[in-house]
């Protein structure tokens, strides 16, 4: 009851605040009075509200706006309403102290508008902001879409739902860009770090090969000259012992020709005077011609360069001896492109020896794999024919192919089956790396990948990309297919082989079913005897029936042609009663 009571108080003293509101409310405007003022007729209004009203009315007079009387000169005076004012200020701190505690006790109540002390149940949303009823039929809001507040923060409510989705997705896209980028920076890192130590190693080889080469040219060189020093020491002294006998054949050419009687300068003048006769400066060499030396440059060459295949040295030649370069036993003949050859020819001044330097350039390609080259010498004197040592070169060639093998090679992979997928490239060197991808997911990176006990669940294409030395790429695909296993029902019974367990022999067919097949034939064979028998059985006594003749008088006709019926009807007919 008290409940009841004091809900009825709190009723009235609403419906009394309303009423002194709207009393103390412009009827122009409907908002409190701002600076009311009084007409001659008595009623209050906004001084701005009543000026702006008779400017929109024509002539400069107008009625009271609100009881309609007048009509009112424009430039009547407006009088001042400070009672009015008071009170208006009166009923707004009134509507404040009744109203603003009753917003902290809660209850889900709207906030109140400052101008219209209404409370703001409205959202405009070109404003954006929350507004009264007396708010929204204002000119302020006359064009504006407005929305019940509850309304507009549901409609908001989705928009910062579908803009959180928005975002979220952005940067989830934000994220999956990250991590594609992170990825490829570490593959790109990897790929440095690949590349870095195949130079470091390559030139680590190049520098022990040029060291190695270093200590053998110039072990070679050390050998050449002691031989040559020795050599020519000995020449040295041929030509010491040569100059000691044509000085003392000089001195008795001398003697001779200082002999005045003429029969003393004749006596045995023939051999003296022979023996001063052309005396060569170049000695004989008695020794067989040298071994050319081939000296090879990089055993390694990658298709399609033009590359230094090595260089053939011939040693203390005389004269001019041919070179000639030979592949794979056959002779290389220069054309200027891909195949060239350029020699050197120096001679000591010494030994007016000649040494000469035939260097081979040539473009290799694929099929000049571990090709054998090797120079041969032709010396004109004393017409004979050297050969040097063979050398073999590796060529390097990019990805050409990529080919996926399924082992074993059965027609039919079934379940249980275990396979092994083998992906081989055609290149040289070895591939830097392989990816094995089924439907577009990796997952190995080997080149041969094995199924153990395959399901139906490891169907699908299988692709194998293959990486070269240049970091080329190359793939390949195959689809795979698995046949679910499934029970032969096998033929059970009299001559019939028990069922068994399924095994296939080398060419893949079951055990089972070819002995189910010649079960069938054995019963297509026994089918066809008994249906020739009873053909010929009907024959027989059909003829017999017809011709009414007795049984013996048939037995002789059949004695006297046996070929009208088989021997088996013929037993049959003899055993009738």
């Amino acid at each position: 009851m008290v409940d009841a009571g004091a809900d009825a108080g709190e009723s009235a003293l609403e419906q009394e605040l309303e009423k002194m509101q709207q009393e103390s409310t412009c009827s122009i405007c409907l908002a409190f009075y701002r600076e009311p003022v009084s007409v001659e007729c008595g009623h209050v209004f906004c001084r701005a509200c009543i000026l702006q009203h008779w400017q929109r009315e024509p002539g400069g007079t107008a009625a009271c706006p609100q009881c309609g009387g007048g009509p009112l000169a424009s430039g009547t005076p407006l009088r001042d309403n400070p009672f009015a004012a008071s009170v208006v200020a009166s009923v707004r701190r009134l509507v404040q102290e009744v109203r603003r505690p009753a917003e902290g006790q809660g209850g889900g109540l709207l906030p109140w508008c400052p101008e219209h002390d209404e409370r703001l149940k409205l959202f405009c949303q070109d404003d954006q902001r929350a507004i009264c009823l007396i708010c929204a039929m204002s000119i302020a809001h006359q064009h504006h879409t407005i929305r019940p507040i509850k309304e507009a923060a549901e409609l908001y409510r989705e928009k910062l739902q579908g803009a959180l989705d928005s975002r979220q997705k952005q940067l989830k896209e934000l994220g999956n860009a990250t991590d594609e980028d992170t990825e490829t920076l570490q593959r790109l890192k990897k790929r440095t770090s690949s590349l870095r130590a195949r130079i470091d190693a390559g030139f680590d080889g190049m520098q022990q090969f040029l060291s190695n080469e270093k200590l053998a040219l110039i072990t070679r060189l050390e050998e050449k000259e002691k031989a040559m020093t020795q050599e020519v020491e000995e020449n040295m002294k041929k030509l010491s012992d040569k100059s000691t006998s044509v000085n003392q054949e000089i001195t008795d050419i001398q003697q001779r020709q200082s002999v005045k009687e003429a029969d003393l300068l004749l006596q045995n003048v023939a051999p003296i005077v022979e023996g001063s006769g052309r005396f060569h400066l170049l000695l004989d060499r008695d020794e067989r011609p040298a071994k050319p030396e081939l000296i090879g440059n990089y055993m390694t060459i990658t298709v399609g360069t033009h590359s230094e295949i090595g260089k053939c040295v011939v040693m203390d030649s005389y004269p001019v001896p041919k070179v000639t370069w030979y592949k794979n036993d056959k002779v290389l003949h220069p054309n200027g492109n891909d195949t060239q050859i350029q020699n050197h020819i120096t001679k000591d001044q010494n030994t007016r020896l000649l040494t000469i330097e035939s260097t081979l350039y040539y473009t290799a390609r694929k099929n000049d794999m571990n090709a054998r080259f090797f120079c041969e010498v032709f010396y004109p004197s004393p017409n004979e024919v050297q050969r040097s040592d063979t050398i073999k070169i590796d060529v390097y060639y990019p990805i050409e192919g990529v080919t996926i093998e399924v082992g074993p090679l059965n027609d039919v992979i079934r379940e249980g089956d275990t396979i092994t997928l083998n992906c081989t490239a055609d290149t040289n060197l070895p591939p830097e790396k392989y990816m094995w991808e089924k439907d577009g997911i990796q997952f190995s990176d080997s080149a041969q990948y094995t199924l153990q006990a395959v399901t139906k669940q490891d169907e699908g294409e299988y692709q194998c990309t293959v990486f070269d030395f240049d970091f080329n790429a190359k793939s390949a695909s195959v689809a795979i297919q698995v046949t679910a296993r499934e029970d032969n029902n096998e033929l059970n019974g009299p001559g019939v082989f028990a069922a068994e367990s399924h095994s296939t022999d080398h060419r893949g067919k079951s055990k089972s079913l070819k002995r189910a097949g010649m079960v069938i034939g054995i019963i297509v064979t026994l089918m066809l005897v008994a249906f020739s028998t009873t053909i010929a059985y009907y024959m027989c006594y059909h003829r017999r029936k017809t011709e009414k003749k007795p049984l013996e008088d048939l037995e002789e006709e059949n004695a006297l042609d046996p070929g009208i019926v088989p021997p088996m009807v013929e037993k049959d007919i003899r055993e009738e009663p």
